[in-house]
């Protein structure tokens, strides 16, 4: 199935999404210490540490894919679990704090290299396990996923 063109204002929204990320974890959890951020509620619930976790794992996998469709001509990639790599990576033993920066960096390296991209980059594609996505698709995919992950960091300190 042909991918749709993006807009050159939905490729804005979603870099405006990507860069209030780390911005918004960062508000979310000012002022608290690293046995809140590491605290979870109940079984069901992750800790901020937890959550962030997960987003740089994302971030990771789903980034480098943007990055083999940029380099490669229509590649077929392997589908890779972000919790595979939170594990073999052991994300949770970092602190909170470093935890926030290393992901900051990573955020900044992919603004980096979407911001400058033409719009027929953007539609630059590849298959993913059995499904395919194009740049704006994978970049869209981060900063819808990782929206509703600020908000359950933004719910655990709510008052």
């Amino acid at each position: 199935m042909p991918q749709r063109t993006a807009s050159p204002a939905e490729i804005d929204s979603c870099l405006t999404l990507l860069a209030a990320t780390p911005e918004r974890i960062a508000a979310g959890t000012i002022g608290h210490d690293e046995s809140e951020l590491t605290h979870s509620p109940d079984r069901k619930t992750w800790s901020a540490l937890q959550i962030l976790s997960h987003l740089r794992a994302c971030d990771t996998v789903w980034s480098e894919t943007i990055y083999a469709m940029l380099l490669l001509d229509d590649p077929h990639l392997p589908l890779l679990h972000p919790r595979d790599l939170t594990r073999l990576r052991q994300y949770t033993t970092l602190s909170f704090a470093d935890s926030l920066q290393v992901f900051t960096w990573q955020r900044q390296e992919l603004l980096a290299v979407l911001r400058p991209l033409p719009l027929a980059a953007w539609q630059c594609a590849a298959l993913i396990g059995n499904h395919r996505h194009s740049v704006f698709s994978q970049a869209r995919r981060i900063a819808l996923h990782e929206s509703q992950h600020c908000a359950q960091i933004e719910a655990l300190f709510a008052i």
